[in-house]
């Protein structure tokens, strides 16, 4: 028996064409590669040599490779990592989170509007 689950999602995502990453825009921190966007959150993946991934960034910072943007500062809290992979020679681990964006200026939401429209695959 199939069960419908209902989308609880209020924006629509969308995947990224290119290169695009995340990190701590106060301390340059690479944090993961985007997978999808939306106006709400993040779905990403990343490689780390233990199995943290920081919870709470207030400064996110967005860099499009393909397209030369970046923008930074965004509040955004980390909601859940799942290890996709870990390696059995070594610490290495393959992580895929899911962040939502917190309370955004009508500027920072400009600048997420500006990225997705920018990065989207069409």
């Amino acid at each position: 028996m199939l069960l419908e689950i209902a989308e609880k999602r209020e924006y629509d995502r969308y995947e990224i064409e290119g290169d695009a990453y995340i990190y701590s825009a106060s301390t340059f921190t690479f944090v993961g590669k985007i997978i999808d966007i939306s106006r709400s959150g993040i779905a990403f993946s990343c490689i780390l040599d233990d199995e943290s991934i920081p919870v709470k960034i207030d400064d996110l910072g967005i860099l499009l490779s393909t397209k030369d943007f970046i923008t930074e500062n965004l509040p955004f809290e980390i909601i859940s990592d799942d290890t996709v992979f870990v390696s059995p020679e070594n610490s290495v681990v393959m992580k895929r989170g899911n962040g939502c964006f917190l309370t955004l200026t009508p500027e920072q939401e400009k600048e997420l509007e500006r990225f997705i429209t920018k990065a989207k695959k069409t």
